[in-house]
């Protein structure tokens, strides 16, 4: 059936099995939501750009940062609403700018049982510099608790 009506039924019914599917696992679908005022960020003094969004899809959170501004310290992590539950400390590939003209490959982690993020000014890790400038932005995801 190619109608414009078969379609939608078939639309239809695809939803509904994904409403029961996400009843019975007891899955949340949680759409993309700002965390940067909420969230405790550690590394800056000010900002130039400040942005957190997650997403939930049952136990999947997934992740979108940005931050650029003045630094004020070696380290730099954000917070977020969900406790890691993987069992092991998920790693990501990001870009980082550390009191420099250009971007490298940088790196963020989230350790088990942690709502926290580590993030390092290379694949290395590291340690940032607490003056000057510094940025970072990336996307990962993780299995939350």
């Amino acid at each position: 059936m190619n109608t414009i009506e078969g379609m939608l039924h078939d639309i239809k019914i695809l939803r509904s099995e994904v409403d029961r599917l996400l009843l019975h696992e007891n899955l949340a679908a949680i759409p993309w939501t700002d965390y940067a005022g909420i969230s405790t960020i550690v590394g800056w003094s000010s900002f130039l750009t400040k942005a957190i969004s997650y997403a939930v899809i049952g136990k999947l959170v997934f992740v979108t940062y940005q931050f650029a501004g003045t630094s004020n310290a070696t380290t730099s992590t954000f917070t977020l609403p969900y406790t890691s539950g993987a069992g092991m400390t998920t790693f990501s590939v990001n870009r980082a700018k550390d009191n420099s003209g250009a971007f490298v490959p940088g790196l963020a982690s989230i350790n088990n049982a942690s709502g926290t993020v580590n993030l390092y000014p290379n694949i290395i890790s590291g340690a940032w510099t607490n003056s000057g400038t510094k940025a970072t932005d990336g996307e990962f995801w993780y299995i939350r608790v």
